[in-house]
C-alpha cells in the first residue's frame, strides 16, 4: 500500500504541474488577446488555436485529478440495490472496466499520434506538429487509466476501507 501511495504522490505532482501550466498559459494568452483586441485593435492570430489546444490539454490533464479526488461521475445506481458487503466488489469491477477503457483509449490515441507524426501534419496558425497537440490526450487517458488501476489495487488490498478515489474513502466528507 505504501508503494501505491508513493506512485500516486509522483503522479499528483506531475498532474498539478501540467494543470497549472495549461490553465495558467491559457489564462495569460486569452487575457493578452482581449487586451490586444480592445486596446490595440488587433487580435493575436494564434490565440484561438493555442487556447483550444490548452483547453483540450487541461481537460485531459484534469481527468486523473477528478478520479483521485472522487470528482468524477460514479455509477452508483446499482450500488443502492446491492447489499453493502458486495458494493466494494461492484465498485472494483466498474473501476477495472473504466481503467481498461481509458488505457484502450490511450493506446488508440497514441497510435493516432504516431500516425500524425508520420504524416508531418501541422496546425494552421502556429505550424506546430499536430502530434504535439494530440499528446496531452494520450497522457491524460494514460494517467486516468493508472488512477483507476491504483483505485482497484487499493480496494483489493485494503480490507478495512472502501476507496472511492485514490485520496478519498467512502463516507469521508468532500474536502474540496
Amino acid at each position: 500500500m505504501q508503494a501505491i501511495q508513493k506512485v500516486n504522490s509522483y503522479l499528483r505532482v506531475l498532474e498539478r504541474f501540467l494543470m497549472a501550466f495549461t490553465v495558467g498559459g491559457m489564462a495569460i494568452l486569452l487575457i493578452a488577446n482581449v487586451f490586444s483586441r480592445v486596446v490595440l485593435n488587433d487580435s493575436i492570430s494564434f490565440a484561438e488555436e493555442l487556447g483550444s489546444i490548452c483547453m483540450i490539454a487541461s481537460v485531459y490533464f484534469g481527468c486523473p485529478y477528478c478520479v483521485r479526488k472522487c470528482k468524477h461521475v460514479r455509477m452508483s445506481a446499482l450500488m443502492d440495490l446491492i447489499p453493502p458487503r458486495y458494493s466494494k466488489y461492484y465498485a472494483v469491477f466498474i473501476d477495472l472496466i473504466t481503467a481498461a477503457v481509458y488505457l484502450f483509449l490511450a493506446y488508440n490515441v497514441g497510435r493516432y499520434c504516431i500516425s500524425a507524426y508520420g504524416l508531418g501534419s501541422t496546425t494552421v496558425a502556429l505550424r506546430v506538429p499536430r502530434w504535439i497537440c494530440i499528446l496531452p490526450v494520450v497522457i491524460g487517458c494514460l494517467f486516468t487509466g493508472l488512477q483507476y488501476l491504483l483505485l482497484v489495487v487499493m480496494n483489493l488490498t485494503d480490507r478495512k476501507h472502501y476507496w472511492i478515489g485514490t485520496e478519498r474513502q467512502f463516507g469521508e466528507p468532500d474536502s474540496d
